[in-house]
């Protein structure tokens, strides 16, 4: 069979980016027929197989000419599903008689009705959490349901000796700082960054000590037009002393390696995000030996609480004991952490250096089962077979056209 690719381009450190980059070069390595329409990819491509947007940077005016060009049996979306500039999909494939195979993002519970919508028609479905398979199996047949996790470069993300942390540190001018450590867009409400604040604001006042000995360092884009204006943020929560940054625009990307650095500077990864399909920053984080706090939500539980890689910071609640969040335009469901909670954890991570050991060791050991090239690619490999002994032989006098 010959599959389609379609997703933010490889050479974009994003979420997709970085899912698309990782798999889509070994599937092809390993001899798959599998092309790539890189969303943000234009003009003449010096890549084999890396397909160029025409005029639209949805896609609408390539998707087409693509499938019936080069034959495609299986269009596989890793996308925003639910955003309307991809609602002509779903009539196309059924035009074209191509399969579709969706990725699934969903962080925030109940699977909204828009998004119900524009994957009702899909042949398969991909979960990259257990939280994301729970969803989607309250509304689809577990048939059509695969359960395909993020992975992670072991490789390239690792524990470095404590003599080559302490130089990552040095290099950018945090020697004998406890760093905390946040990763993520400033897009939106999603990464909930002045809960993350608010809550570090909350952990330098229960420790005034900590004021000298700790930093919270921001890798994102402080000033974003689609966010928040985080340094102004800082100022106003009055943290502004002890919060760093590197700003990192959306698409201008940092490599792997870089990253793995910047992992290993830290102390602890946190995070104070409304939800996730699966969290990459997290992992990699943890294929680092950092401990980790998360929300106690979607990948939370998966991710932090069972393999006990860190602290999981409770929801919010009301009066009644109800947990306080909010519903979005998908009619779906985010919960907001408790800010106090998670300065508590920030508190005994910082001073329990016993705990942070033994979450690191497990951290390591745990992502290590989510390495891309062991563990998550064998799964993609093992669902196409699925496909191709599926998929009908041609047979014109019977009238079978074997799709």
């Amino acid at each position: 069979m010959k599959y389609l690719w379609m997703s933010t381009s490889k050479n974009i450190t994003t979420g997709y980016g970085i899912v698309t980059k990782n798999v889509t070069e070994r599937l092809i390595k390993k001899g798959c027929d599998l092309w790539v329409l890189g969303l943000q990819t234009i003009g003449i491509q010096k890549e084999e197989r890396l397909l160029p947007v025409l005029n639209d940077v949805f896609g609408s005016d390539a998707l087409q000419y693509y499938i019936q060009s080069l034959g495609i049996d299986a269009l596989i979306t890793v996308l925003d599903n639910w955003v309307q500039s991809y609602a002509y999909i779903p009539n196309l494939l059924k035009q074209l008689k191509c399969k579709h195979i969706a990725h699934v993002t969903a962080n925030s519970a109940p699977l909204g009705s828009q998004l119900i919508d524009k994957l009702k028609d899909a042949d398969y479905y991909i979960a990259p959490s257990r939280y994301v398979e729970e969803l989607l199996l309250e509304v689809f047949p577990r048939e059509k349901i695969k359960y395909i996790p993020h992975g992670v470069d072991c490789k390239i993300f690792k524990p470095y000796s404590q003599e080559e942390k302490l130089k990552c540190k040095e290099e950018i001018g945090y020697t004998n700082k406890f760093v905390f450590l946040g990763v993520g867009t400033n897009k939106g409400i999603q990464k909930n960054w002045p809960g993350l604040f608010y809550a570090y604001k909350i952990f330098l006042m229960n420790n005034p000590e900590a004021k000298k000995d700790t930093i919270l360092h921001c890798h994102t884009d402080m000033h974003s037009g689609d966010g928040y204006d985080l340094e102004l943020l800082a100022k106003r929560y009055g943290i502004a002393e002890n919060v760093f940054y590197v700003d990192v625009k959306l698409n201008s990307g940092t490599s792997p390696e870089k990253m793995a650095r910047l992992y290993n500077l830290a102390d602890c990864f946190v995070s104070a995000s409304m939800g996730e399909s699966f969290g990459l920053p997290l992992l990699e984080s943890m294929a680092c030996g950092v401990p980790v706090i998360f929300p106690n939500h979607s990948t939370g539980p998966q991710l932090v609480g069972e393999p006990k890689t860190g602290l999981l910071a409770e929801l919010m609640k009301m009066k009644n004991g109800q947990e306080f969040g909010l519903t979005s335009p998908l009619v779906s469901d985010k919960f907001w952490m408790d800010p106090v909670c998670m300065a508590e954890c920030m508190e005994k991570i910082y001073k329990d250096k016993k705990l942070r050991e033994k979450f690191s060791k497990n951290a390591v050991k745990f992502a290590k089962e989510f390495d891309w090239e062991k563990k998550v690619i064998p799964m993609w490999i093992d669902f196409f077979k699925e496909l191709e002994e599926q998929k009908e032989p041609v047979n014109y006098q019977e009238k079978k056209l074997g799709i």
